[in-house]
């Protein structure tokens, strides 16, 4: 329930993001899992 709960997290982290675009070389990096 937890990973659910973390996908969650990073789906609306991502979102934010993409409004973010300061770092997205930081974001690449992490989302290469994605």
């Amino acid at each position: 329930a937890q990973v659910a709960n973390v996908a969650r997290n990073y789906e609306i982290l991502h979102e934010r993001d993409d409004d973010d675009t300061e770092r997205p070389d930081k974001w690449q990096k992490s989302g290469d899992r994605h």
